[in-house]
């Protein structure tokens, strides 16, 4: 009968012992938007795991900003066609996701391109 080395077996009782990996907590993230028009202002927020909040879809809003790590320079923007009307708007937008903080500001030429361009986080129509 052949021996087995003792050493060989030490990777396999550790291996027996060791707890299964356990799944990653969701990301939670709270957003707000706030737009300024130039005869009025709006706004929406955002909360993810669970999605929530004021926005219109925030289960999609939440997806984009898994897709783009939480980052929303990183938004995918959305296939869509937008009008070209001018009604701008400036957007603010800060919050949180995970531990990651960040506040940015955005100008667009009308809702349809802010929500295109911002893959749906700017949605205040």
């Amino acid at each position: 009968m052949k021996k087995t080395s003792p050493l060989l077996l030490i990777p396999l009782i550790a291996l027996l012992g060791c707890d299964r990996p356990t799944e990653p907590e969701p990301t939670t993230a709270d957003i707000r938007v706030v737009a300024a028009f130039t005869d009025r202002l709006g706004g929406v927020t955002v909360t993810c795991n669970p999605p929530g909040g004021t926005h219109p879809d925030p289960a999609s809003a939440c997806a984009a900003l898994d897709t783009a790590g939480g980052d929303p320079e990183r938004l995918v923007p959305l296939a869509v066609t937008c009008p070209d009307t001018h009604d701008p708007l400036w957007v603010a937008v800060e919050g949180s996701w995970g531990d990651t903080e960040f506040q940015l500001a955005w100008e667009f030429p009308n809702t349809c391109e802010a929500r295109a361009r911002s893959g749906g986080l700017v949605d205040l129509e």
